[in-house]
């Protein structure tokens, strides 16, 4: 997916470019940078002892050294003054400074921290609503990958009031065992009746089961578009959904996505809870009442909330699976 929120260490990544926070005179800082720095070893300490910047917008790029990164993209950011002095206006320019960096370098992944968080004493809240919503405008128009990089376990993105909500959703939910089972009954009882008549009818051959095979996911997506009068990369954008993977999807007519790419297509697609569940069935999947993924993408279709980046912000909050590839 092009953007994508994850918990991990950062001088792990496997990516072209990771961005790190410097102080101005460059001296070893705090947190990430002496993270960064102490990871990629003694050869990155002596090239950055031997540069400066000369205006504060510079972005000095480095090897990555001993990490798995390929470059470092050493870079100032703004101290918060109380949101007087323009400071959350410099936050967004840093994050645009480096994504333009990063494709007029033809770069295809970023990874970024969670920039002036730490010892510059951005509001953590403020600080990712600005990285969230500044990567997210950049990665609608352009072709690369994208990481925000969290340490910790807190619930930044979504309020109080909706982390209860979907809390409440999830633990009705979860609490109906007994209707459940209910219906289990049901339908198991019905299946076998179905298959009683079944051994008494005439046996159909493969050839001619195949023949009466319903829609394939790529056939009911595409269909869904045409009908809605999009086009594709309007949609692909919207699910967060990669353009290489879009292309692999409507060249196939039998391709087998993941279930979190069918979601975000449903959310993309702003479809109701039946049509999701119609388009998931093509794919072989089904929402469960048992699995807390499944139920915050039922509660949020319910509720209309066809963002999928908003999704993420639940999801990730309930550290679960991200929609996309």
């Amino acid at each position: 997916m092009p953007f994508e929120l994850i918990r991990q260490d950062i001088t792990q990544l496997d990516v072209d470019v990771i961005v790190n926070a410097v102080n101005h005179d460059l001296s070893l800082g705090r947190g990430v940078d002496y993270h960064v720095q102490t990871q990629a070893g003694e050869h990155l300490k002596e090239i950055i002892s031997h540069l400066s910047f000369h205006h504060p917008e510079d972005i000095l790029v480095t090897p990555g050294f001993n990490l798995n990164t390929k470059l470092i993209f050493h870079t100032q950011t703004p101290l918060w003054q109380g949101g007087f002095h323009h400071e959350m206006d410099e936050l967004i320019k840093v994050y645009e400074r480096c994504l333009h960096k990063a494709v007029e370098m033809k770069r295809e992944s970023i990874a970024f921290p969670l920039l002036s968080s730490g010892h510059h004493r951005f509001p953590k809240e403020k600080a990712i609503k600005i990285a969230m919503s500044t990567i997210q405008r950049f990665v609608l128009d352009h072709d690369i990958l994208v990481y925000l990089v969290l340490y910790d376990e807190t619930s930044y993105f979504i309020s109080q009031k909706l982390n209860v909500l979907v809390k409440n959703f999830i633990h009705h939910r979860l609490e109906e065992p007994e209707m459940n089972l209910r219906e289990m009954r049901v339908n198991l009882a019905h299946r076998d009746e179905l298959r009683t008549h079944r051994s008494y009818s005439r046996v159909e051959s493969l050839d001619e089961l195949l023949e009466h095979m319903e829609e394939t996911f790529t056939q009911r997506l595409l269909r869904l578009i045409d009908e809605r009068h999009l086009i594709d990369s309007h949609v692909y954008r919207a699910a967060n959904i990669d353009r290489r993977l879009f292309s692999k999807i409507r060249n196939n007519i039998h391709y087998q996505p993941s279930k979190p790419t069918v979601c975000a297509f449903a959310i993309a697609l702003n479809l109701n809870l039946d049509e999701t569940k119609d388009l998931l069935q093509s794919a072989g999947y089904s929402l469960s009442s048992s699995q807390r993924f499944d139920l915050i993408i039922e509660y949020c279709i319910r509720h209309q909330n066809y963002t999928v980046f908003q999704v993420h912000e639940v999801l990730f909050d309930f550290q679960r699976p991200l929609l996309g590839s």
